[in-house]
């Protein structure tokens, strides 16, 4: 979880489907931990646009929650997450998640608002 953890910025905020949302390094990574114990995460890079000259990147993202645990090398299930959307920011010579949403009509919405629909 430690790496997780590294990879947020101290104001990272991850809106989930059920429109509640943590806010705060501590809180996204101490509530996705909890998934951790239940699900392997992956994530896949659909769209990316760059803003080079203001330090930042935002996504469009396909996710898989695979529920664990694994039995003959196959998940116990497999609940796609489509799209989601995320905003990076470089800071310490370092990329940083700042904002992330797998609220599908949320992240549709921004999505179209940053030409990347």
């Amino acid at each position: 979880m430690p790496a997780l953890k590294e990879s947020l910025t101290p104001d990272a905020v991850w809106v989930f489907p059920q429109s509640n949302s943590k806010a705060s390094r501590e809180a996204v990574a101490s509530y996705v931990a909890i998934f951790l114990n239940s699900f392997d995460l992956r994530f896949e890079i659909v769209r990316v646009k760059m803003y080079p000259t203001e330090g930042r990147a935002t996504l469009v993202l396909r996710g898989q929650h695979l529920g664990l645990p694994k039995q003959d090398g196959k998940y116990a299930m497999v609940w796609d997450r489509e799209p989601l959307f995320a905003r990076w920011r470089l800071e310490g010579g370092a990329w940083r998640l700042y904002y992330i949403t797998d609220n599908p009509t949320e992240a549709s919405d921004l999505a179209k608002a940053e030409g990347l629909d």
